[in-house]
């Protein structure tokens, strides 16, 4: 629903396509997300009566397993941390790299939502600490940032997959619409770029 959503938005503004010519394209994507919306409301409806079981409940934590469990994620701190790192040199240097853009994405949305939790809890290891730099607001802006603009670039990957799988992707209409919205994706890849090489 969201990338039919993203589809319609990158057409008729940064695609500048014509009202007129938008509705042949619109039409399907409308009629194909009130489909998925009506799946997911089913879905949604089922979820409801599904019963969470706590596993956090602190009478049933014991030492041994608290210990554990700050052990596991000062590794997937680590884990991250790493793949964070190794992702961003592959993807600067190459703006084709659609998958491991959205994997450095994901990446980033994990490690941030980590801190998060491990500051809200206030029991944040030595291990964590360290990876962090003691600097929990500054990660979090910086990984924030990070999601954004990679969310972004992905938006326009979303309409440009589009675009070119469809049938009428040859002609001068979707080329031109197409052209629109790599030129604006290049900027926003650019300024990735340069935010990634002022904060190093």
């Amino acid at each position: 629903i969201r990338d039919i959503d993203i589809i319609l938005e990158k057409l008729a503004r940064e695609g500048k396509m014509h009202e007129q010519q938008l509705e042949h394209y619109e039409n399907p994507l409308v009629h194909d997300r009130e489909n998925q919306l009506e799946e997911a409301r089913t879905i949604a409806l089922e979820l409801r009566e599904l019963v969470v079981p706590s596993i956090y409940d602190k009478n049933k934590i014991d030492k041994k397993f608290e210990k554990n469990t700050i052990k596991r994620l000062a590794k997937i701190f680590r884990k991250l941390k790493n793949k964070i790192e190794k992702r961003t040199l592959i993807v600067i240097g190459d703006d084709s790299r659609i998958t491991e853009l959205h994997e450095l994405r994901k990446d980033s949305k994990k490690l941030r939502y980590l801190i998060e939790l491990e500051t809200s809890k206030g029991n944040i290891s030595d291990n964590a600490k360290a990876l962090m730099d003691n600097n929990n607001h500054k990660t979090l802006e910086h990984l924030e940032k990070i999601q954004g603009m990679l969310g972004n670039i992905h938006d326009y990957d979303i309409a440009i997959d589009y675009l070119r799988q469809h049938p009428t992707s040859n002609i001068p209409l979707i080329t031109s619409t197409m052209a629109n919205i790599m030129k604006t994706r290049k900027v926003k890849f650019n300024d990735f770029v340069n935010y990634n090489k002022s904060t190093r």
